[in-house]
């Protein structure tokens, strides 16, 4: 390395650090004057530069220290929790947070402790604690487990998880056996945001043996929030059994996201339950499930189903699974829906799973329906290959006074059926056809026959 290059490398190290010293001069200064005039804009803003020095770091905590404020405080709690995404930059502010607030914490507990209404300082507690990690905080943030405002309750939940501290456990125990409804519920609720598993076996003898179904209900969603494939039997007892409908979905929900066989298979059993919210959610957990099996049980329940809605989704899964299972639902769809648009689904489904089942119940819409009925209809016998039917298929065509759309469709089942006996009516109509356009089609596909049977 030359004498030059070794001058000129130490002058810009040089050049640097004077920049950045400036910098920080001009930032403390800054920050300075932000504080005194309590702007908390321009606070953060300076906060959520980039690193500086230790020696930076250490005037800021002089500063921020003898200017001590609840509000500053929760402002810069409020950057550490979101803003600040670099892990060392937010671990020297912690540092420094952590000297800040010491002395002030103290007095905040006794004050919220005394003061249980004063919603911006329990707030700042709440926050505070589940910076700071502090096992020393536990019993002060769990006074507020079962507080009356749900944010506050939910700060305290989020607090306590981040300070992760076992003693914690036996506090929900004793709250979740409270006299008060209300206030298992909460028990209940500080529980899934802990995640704590040993907690399971309680939870479990809650949604057997509670009488509040909103205890049952919240005791599922904490379940389910653990994963606690452990839950599934009572979870079907209760899909089973249990009197209130809105407790029943909350568990057909849980099923769905633990996905266990015997999951599945008390769905299935389920499904033809006379409350259409509970067949709702039964059919949404089979769509998640994405089992074929789950294809008999839904064209059985299609074949009695009473409710539109229902009705499409249990054929849209049968399209999922590709199956029309026994077709007894897809039958009965099609003989007797009077809804188009459900019967004109049932019709493509059977005629994309090329189910000849399906072929009596189609043929017996091609007459009295409407014209697009008919058309669905015609395509489907012709997919289906259905030659029993090339009667009417063949008068649809014939007729000069039906639409281009329905002649196309029976012209285009004819093609696909491909019967001898087509021939004949091909050259019948291609003589008299009135339509040009439907006529070439017609003189198309006769050729294309006669070449298919006798050209050498």
């Amino acid at each position: 390395m030359s004498k030059k290059f070794l001058i000129k490398w130490i002058f810009y190290i040089f050049l640097y650090h004077t920049q950045v010293f400036s910098l920080e001069i001009n930032l403390q200064k800054d920050l300075t004057n932000s504080i005194s005039n309590e702007d908390y804009k321009e606070i953060e803003n300076i906060l959520l530069k980039e690193q500086y020095s230790a020696e930076y770091w250490s005037k800021l905590y002089e500063l921020l220290l003898k200017k001590n404020k609840s509000s500053i405080m929760e402002l810069v709690g409020t950057i550490i929790t979101e803003k600040i995404q670099d892990p060392l930059y937010k671990k020297q502010v912690i540092t420094l947070y952590s000297g800040l607030v010491e002395g002030s914490l103290n007095k905040i507990v006794r004050h919220t402790h005394h003061n249980r209404n004063d919603l911006y300082n329990i707030s700042i507690l709440l926050k505070l604690s589940g910076i700071l990690k502090s096992p020393d905080l536990l019993y002060p943030v769990s006074q507020f487990i079962a507080y009356q405002l749900i944010d506050i309750r939910r700060e305290c939940y989020v607090a306590l998880s981040k300070i992760n501290d076992d003693r914690i456990t036996p506090v929900l125990v004793e709250l979740s056996q409270s006299q008060n409804p209300v206030e298992r519920m909460y028990a209940i609720d500080a529980l899934y945001y802990l995640k704590d598993k040993r907690a399971m076996e309680l939870l479990i003898e809650i949604l057997e043996r509670d009488e509040n179904k909103s205890v049952r209900y919240y005791a599922i969603r904490t379940l389910e929030n653990m994963g606690a494939i452990e839950a599934v039997p009572s979870l079907i007892q209760i899909i089973k059994n249990d009197k209130s409908d809105d407790v029943r979905l909350k568990a057909i929900y849980a099923l769905q996201n633990l996905q266990t066989p015997a999951g599945l298979a008390v769905i299935n059993d389920t499904l033809g339950d006379k409350n259409k919210i509970i067949r709702k959610g039964l059919l949404e957990t089979i769509g998640v499930f994405n089992n074929k099996v789950s294809a008999s049980y839904i064209s059985n329940q299609l074949a009695q189903e009473d409710d539109d809605d229902l009705k499409m989704k249990e054929i849209e899964l049968l399209f999922k699974f590709e199956s029309t299972a026994s077709m007894s639902g897809l039958n009965r769809i099609i003989k007797e829906e009077k809804n188009e648009n459900i019967l004109l689904w049932a019709i493509y489904t059977v005629s994309y799973l090329k189910d000849e089942r399906g072929i009596d119940a189609i043929s017996g819409r091609l007459l009295n329906s409407s014209e697009s009925i008919q058309i669905e209809a015609a395509i489907a016998l012709g997919i289906l290959r259905a030659k029993k039917h090339v009667g009417v298929l063949s008068s649809f065509l014939i007729n000069e006074n039906n639409s281009y759309n329905l002649r196309s469709s029976a012209l285009f089942a004819l093609e696909k059926i491909d019967d001898d006996s087509i021939i004949p009516v091909l050259f019948e109509t291609a003589e008299k056809c009135q339509d040009l356009f439907l006529g070439a089609q017609i003189k198309t596909l006769l050729k294309t026959m006669l070449n298919r049977r006798y050209k050498k």
